[in-house]
């Protein structure tokens, strides 16, 4: 498995350690599937890292949120989880019709450990080498012609820049109608997230965007913001992070709005 899809064990591990905490702010109950003896490393990292678990985990429970209500007003939406990880959303939400792309090894791992048999809404794995393969016409070969949600979480701060906007305009020509969830962290939040950066860079998984507007490279893509919920700000909320309010609101500005999930639409 390559170091960037190694860093899916730490996402899972952090939804692990939720679900078995007293109150859970994901309650993601299938983490333990994909947590074996290889992953040991990451656990570990998981329960040291206090601040970015908090943040990893809300960020997880602000997309299942956004995705509840899309399948709310429609079961059979199309969502499209691009580098999708170890990722359990088909598993746990209600409705839709899913897709799931990532390298082969992640893919033929996650099978191995929770199949789309067990998947109670219509699930369908796609593996694609991202460094060599087409990912406009991995999508283009899905063959839906109408809106669709696309999920990109936890990827971005590992594409340099060129890297986010071919991403971008392979999604816009393969479905003009969509919405797209992703995660953006700021170059000014990075000072709070360094013990997490050099930890996962220690494993291979380097963090390689490094702007003070990701959103703006977004939007200059074709899209317009929806919406930007800032995960530390909804951590404390949650329960799962304690900085007082008047504190994260002033001294701590950066840290709270430096890291948010963006929703945005096609112009």
């Amino acid at each position: 498995m390559k170091p960037v899809s190694r860093t899916a064990f730490y996402c899972c591990g952090v939804r692990l350690l939720d679900a078995r905490s007293r109150n859970p702010v994901c309650g993601d109950h299938y983490a333990q599937r994909f947590m074996d003896g290889q992953a040991h490393d990451m656990l570990t990292l998981c329960r040291t890292m206090k601040r970015g678990s908090a943040t990893n985990v809300t960020r997880a429970r602000v997309i299942d949120d956004r995705l509840r209500a899309a399948l709310a007003s429609d079961a059979d939406l199309p969502v499209i989880a691009l580098g999708t990880g170890f990722d359990t959303r088909p598993y746990r939400l209600s409705g839709g019709r899913w897709f799931e792309l990532d390298e082969p090894a992640t893919i033929e791992y996650k099978e191995s450990r929770l199949p789309t048999s067990e998947c109670v809404n219509r699930l369908t794995r796609i593996p694609i080498e991202f460094a060599t393969e087409s990912l406009e016409r991995k999508l283009l070969d899905l063959g839906i012609d109408r809106p669709v949600v696309v999920v990109f979480e936890g990827v971005t701060m590992y594409l340099d820049e060129g890297e986010l906007r071919g991403t971008l305009r392979a999604v816009r020509r393969a479905f003009p109608r969509h919405t797209l969830i992703c995660d953006l962290m700021q170059r000014r939040f990075l000072r709070y997230a360094e013990p997490v950066r050099r930890a996962l860079a220690g494993f291979g998984a380097v963090w390689r965007l490094d702007s003070e507007r990701p959103a703006d490279i977004v939007q200059s893509e074709g899209y317009r913001e929806l919406d930007a919920i800032p995960l530390v700000e909804r951590a404390a909320e949650l329960g799962a992070l304690w900085i007082p309010r008047l504190i994260r609101r002033t001294l701590l500005r950066d840290l709270t709005y430096g890291y948010c999930v963006h929703e945005f639409a096609c112009r």
